[in-house]
């Protein structure tokens, strides 16, 4: 099995967390983030550094690639998440890619019918665009919260895997300037050769 090289380009201001790589190395990561972020947290380094490796330990598993967040608009500023997934398929999609994402978007809509779901082209090819809008209920009567969330599902060439692009928010404010960042990042998405 072999795993495509994927590269992009995160948003000003992004802080995040790459989770590819050996072990070694996403520690390495995980100390220098932890370190950064740690003076404006309140809590140590190392105890920011023990739950950033405790959601790597359950995202990376997961086929997550890269989790963060970043600030939209000025002044008052709305925090959007950013996650990028690689998953790999049980078989092969169809070629030409433009059939897959046909596919994929069918699949789609039966699954999530009260979202936007359209076929468009993205620098690297083919993929769909998933709109979701709308509220969260909490269970226990506290309330609303609204929901904002784009997500881009690209075939990687070959068809063994789908590249997932996914940025949200919790907010109502700054939905136009959260979606024209998440085009700018999902147009910057490169799929390379794979590697062992």
């Amino acid at each position: 099995m072999t795993t495509p090289r994927i590269s992009l380009t995160v948003p000003p201001g992004f802080t995040g967390l790459s989770l590819a790589g050996n072990p070694e190395t996403l520690a390495d990561r995980i100390r220098s983030l932890a370190g950064e972020l740690a003076p404006r947290t309140g809590v140590t380094a190392a105890e920011l550094a023990f739950h950033l490796a405790r959601v790597a330990d359950w995202t990376g598993p997961h086929g997550v690639r890269l989790l963060g967040k970043f600030a939209v608009g000025d002044p008052d500023p709305a925090l959007a998440s950013l996650t990028l997934m690689l998953r790999p398929l049980g078989g092969v999609l169809p070629e030409p890619r433009e059939e897959a994402v046909a596919g994929l978007g069918r699949s789609l809509r039966e699954r999530r019918p009260s979202c936007q779901i359209r076929p468009i082209t993205l620098a690297a090819g083919p993929a769909i665009a998933v709109l979701t809008e709308g509220e969260f209920r909490f269970p226990d009567d506290r309330g609303t919260r609204p929901v904002f969330r784009i997500d881009f599902h690209l075939p990687t060439p070959g068809g063994r895997g789908l590249v997932v692009l996914s940025v949200s928010a919790d907010t109502g404010e700054r939905q136009a300037e959260i979606a024209t960042a998440a085009v700018r990042v999902a147009n910057s998405i490169r799929v390379g050769s794979a590697r062992p």
